[in-house]
């Protein structure tokens, strides 16, 4: 059974040296035949010292090998390791190197230019430098040696390079590739997309702090799939099936010029954080020989995203009051999930600017929300009139709240209380509030360091939406903690709310731990959940 475990494909040892091997071989004169001769015990290849990396190589035979190649800056024979690796990469299934050592360039340029790097197997492939590595400043690994025209990836499911040139693989057709992560790297958008389009069946795509010049203009349209030849400089727009798009540092006025190169109709998940650098904002347009900034414009025709189901979308600023207008040029009628996050540099709250109300927001305009059912905010000061009103006509499927370092959320839980209750902190209850229950389908409310959120208030939504719920007589305000029990059940009312099903609250100063203890013996009472452990879970 020990050995059965040793060799499991999922099993994962916690040291960064691959013992499994060594230790099988170790236990007695048979388990040590069995080791040596079972070639796949050796395919796994872990930070080993040159003369480990020799034995796990020759062990290994010729079976698909999995490599975890990290050389530190200190490192001072990373070439030598680097050049055994790179004869065996044409037997690599995953190659993972992450090069933080002074022949970094070097290492990375014998990788790309020895004759033999071919990778019919190789299905991930996970490149990083320490340096910038460009075509410019990597040499050919001998004197005199020419470089396949390009690489062959035929198998290649995953890449992900971080600082380093994509044109520096000189990659061919890469028709099985599902996930690309670019960090850290710069690029013209013809590149850019000429690496995209030798992928057709790409999902998954990152771009992670990637700067991009915009040295090309797309032909959107009819006129992207015409046969007629397109002037210079232009360029038709691609089609691609990809299902998530994660984008850090985009520039926050021409982001949706992404949208016009590469069309993504499919897309069902969008990360994207704008910076707060001037110089990060915008993209560079190149104008022949110019480099310049394109006019503040938004597209003339609406990007549209009909599978979208999630967005996030973070501002690293400190004034949310002026969102990007292009947004209301987006749009996204089945979105599901929606988290808006703000970066600040302080814990200030009294710094936070006001979240623009609904009606104001480019993010919300004129849009149907019938199918949001998740709404997560972030770092941002409540306009707790606006945003319940927004709560009571336009959001009728939503399930899920949560507020996250958000002064003013206070007043937005003690809305979700029964309409005639009156708070017994004076948070002065929303006009839209007054009649009407808010968000009748909520099953999962989430607070994360919300101050102005108190005990009494959580307590009394819990257990009057409970009580409405089951069709209790008194629904009413309770000013003291007491015992409460269920009465006859009635009728419900048309329009009363579901209970809360689930209560997550992290390091409010207003609530303690004993206080939610004290909610358990509510009638009804959800699962709760505080400083990430289980305080009760439903029966």
């Amino acid at each position: 059974m020990v050995f059965a475990e040793v060799v499991h494909d999922k099993h994962v040892l916690p040291s960064p040296y691959p013992l499994a091997p060594v230790v099988l071989s170790h236990v007695c004169l048979w388990w040590r035949g069995v080791a040596l001769s079972t070639s796949s015990l050796w395919t796994r290849i872990t930070n080993l010292s040159q003369t480990a990396l020799d034995q796990y190589l020759f062990r290994s035979g010729n079976s698909p090998l999995t490599v975890w190649a990290k050389f530190e800056r200190s490192q001072v024979h990373s070439l030598a390791i680097a050049i055994l690796l790179i004869e065996r990469a044409h037997r690599c299934k995953e190659l993972h190197w992450t090069d933080y050592s002074k022949a970094s360039i070097v290492n990375i340029g014998a990788f790309t230019t020895m004759s033999q790097a071919r990778f019919a197997v190789l299905q991930e492939l996970e490149l990083a430098s320490q340096e910038y590595i460009s075509p410019a400043n990597i040499v050919p690994f001998t004197r005199g040696e020419r470089p396949l025209h390009t690489i062959s990836f035929p198998a290649l499911r995953s890449l992900s390079l971080c600082r380093i040139d994509p044109v520096v693989l000189r990659s061919g057709p890469m028709p099985e590739l599902r996930t690309l992560k670019l960090q850290e790297v710069e690029l013209p958008m013809s590149q850019l997309l000429n690496m995209i389009s030798a992928s057709p069946h790409l999902e998954y795509l990152t771009l992670f702090t990637t700067a991009t010049i915009i040295d090309v203009h797309p032909v959107v349209g009819s006129g992207s799939s015409s046969n007629q030849a397109l002037p210079n400089s232009a360029v038709r727009q691609l089609k691609l099936p990809i299902h998530e798009l994660l984008w850090d540092l985009a520039p926050i006025t021409d982001f949706w010029r992404l949208f016009q190169f590469i069309d993504m109709p499919s897309l069902q998940t969008l990360g994207i954080s704008f910076p707060a650098d001037q110089d990060l904002q915008r993209w560079v347009h190149l104008f022949g020989d110019v480099h310049a900034f394109a006019p503040d414009e938004a597209p003339e025709v609406p990007i549209e995203f009909p599978e979208l189901r999630s967005l996030t979308v973070e501002f690293d600023i400190l004034d949310p009051s002026q969102p990007p207008s292009q947004f209301a040029h987006i749009s996204y009628p089945n979105l599901e999930e929606l988290h808006v996050a703000y970066k600040h540099r302080t814990r200030d709250f009294a710094s936070y600017a006001a979240f623009p109300t609904p009606s104001e927001h480019p993010l919300f305009q004129e849009r149907n929300w019938d199918n949001l059912r998740r709404l997560y905010l972030t770092h941002t000061k409540i306009n707790a009139e606006g945003l319940c009103e927004h709560l009571a006509y336009d959001l009728p499927s939503l399930d899920y709240l949560g507020f996250d370092s958000c002064p003013g959320a206070g007043t937005v839980v003690c809305a979700l209380a029964c309409p005639t209750d009156p708070c017994l902190h004076d948070h002065r209850r929303p006009s839209s509030a007054h009649t009407d229950w808010l968000c009748l389908r909520l099953a999962i409310l989430a607070l994360i360091d919300c101050d102005d959120v108190r005990i009494d208030c959580v307590r009394n939504v819990i257990e009057t939406r409970a009580f409405a719920a089951y069709g209790v007589h008194d629904v009413q305000a309770r000013s003291a903690w007491g015992s409460s029990a269920f009465m006859s059940h009635v009728d419900k009312q048309e329009n009363t709310p579901c209970p809360l099903e689930m209560l997550q609250i992290y390091r409010c100063a207003k609530v303690t731990e004993a206080g939610l203890r004290l909610l358990e013996s509510l009638p009804g009472a959800p699962e709760i959940v505080f400083k990430n452990q289980v305080i009760k879970e439903n029966a």
